[in-house]
């Protein structure tokens, strides 16, 4: 157990070490319309402040909304831009996207003129598997029914634009998950309440979000590709949300085996783990990326002129760097691609997620 702590901290060493740096390009973003899910914390927050100073008119889709007009406030005064503003919404009850849609599309600005980005940042393990007020386990629905509804719901509004961008926020759980299709099914009324595998669920959904970009990607490039797609990886970001994956643990297994080695793992827990876990934890967080640069390699993915026409890829801050002012060697539209799980290479399972996901969503699709 100690190896493993000490190689995990080596690892984490070394990334800190090698990594790039996150330099984007500054850019005048006057006249542009963009939707910034969960910007009031973390990295959306600083994509969010990135945004506002660069010229944008940006509108925040908030949970809290007090929080959230208090943050568009702030971010008003110290930019000396008129056009921030926050609206509720409220990923785990699925008639508040679509009242969110509803606003957007009845503001004669955004009706004219069209969003030129939507940026899906918004995610959380709260409540995991308890059932939403929509019947789907909340693990899923807020971190992919409820970000694709959205998108599927501005569509309209992003062609109008004639140059938009989708952008999707994913994690590392993704790249170890599998595709569960029954993650979108109801959870029956007798499952209400019951233990999930949380972290399991949430890798899961963020590897659903490759999925459908990828598919919308394909099946936009049919329709001349007005709107692209594509899906950003901050990788490990300090901010207060990471805690909640820390406290998920799996569920227990069902079979005990007693063993020599099961009871030295369970003995050396209970001694070591209140010790030594705390100190990990701070060493772990000093290594970590900040949330300004998680939200400003976001706002990358959504801004810049090289990723203009790029679609159904992948970008991390794992990989070479942003810019070449940061360190990148490629051709400026390949500079931070990631590898894309592989799912998105598999036809016939984007094609079932894409139907399933169109059956789960039909109520508030319409």
């Amino acid at each position: 157990m100690l190896g493993s702590m000490v190689w995990g901290m080596l690892t984490s060493v070394g990334e800190w070490l090698l990594r790039p740096p996150v330099i984007i390009e500054p850019l005048e973003l006057s006249g542009r319309t963009f939707v910034l899910t969960g910007g009031t914390d973390g990295q959306g927050a600083m994509a969010a402040r990135r945004l506002a100073a660069d010229g944008a008119r940006l509108v925040l889709g908030v949970r809290n909304l007090s929080k959230g007009e208090a943050f568009a406030a702030e971010l008003r005064a110290q930019s000396h831009n008129e056009l921030v503003e926050a609206r509720y919404l409220h990923l785990a009850n699925l008639s508040s996207v679509v009242e969110f849609a509803q606003g957007l599309a009845a503001d004669e600005d955004v009706e004219r003129e069209g969003l030129h980005a939507l940026l899906n940042n918004a995610g959380s393990l709260d409540g995991s598997c308890a059932m939403t007020t929509d019947g789907f386990e909340a693990v899923t629905q807020v971190n992919y029914l409820a970000p694709v509804l959205l998108t599927r719901l501005l569509l309209p509004l992003l062609e109008r634009s004639g140059d938009a961008r989708v952008v999707f926020v994913s994690c590392p759980a993704a790249a170890q998950a599998k595709l569960d299709l029954e993650q979108l099914q109801l959870v029956p009324d007798e499952g209400e309440g019951t233990k999930c595998d949380a972290l399991a669920r949430y890798g899961g959904a963020k590897l659903m979000l490759h999925g459908f970009s990828a598919e919308l990607s394909r099946r936009r490039r049919g329709a001349g590709m007005v709107v692209t797609s594509n899906v950003f990886d901050p990788v490990a970001i300090d901010t207060d949300g990471n805690a909640a994956l820390t406290s998920i643990q799996p569920p227990a297994s069902r079979r005990t085996r007693i063993n020599p080695q099961a009871l030295v793992r369970k003995v050396l827990g209970y001694v070591l783990s209140p010790l030594l876990g705390p100190l990990w934890r701070r060493l772990g967080r000093s290594f970590m990326r900040g949330a300004h640069e998680g939200g400003h390699g976001l706002v990358h993915v959504a801004t810049s002129r090289h990723l203009s026409r790029v679609s159904g890829r992948h970008f991390t801050l794992a990989g070479s760097g942003l810019t070449k002012q940061s360190g990148c060697t490629r051709p400026p539209d390949q500079c931070g691609r990631g590898d894309s799980p592989a799912i998105v290479s598999d036809a016939a399972s984007l094609a079932s997620l894409w139907e399933e996901t169109h059956v789960a969503l039909e109520p508030w699709s319409e």
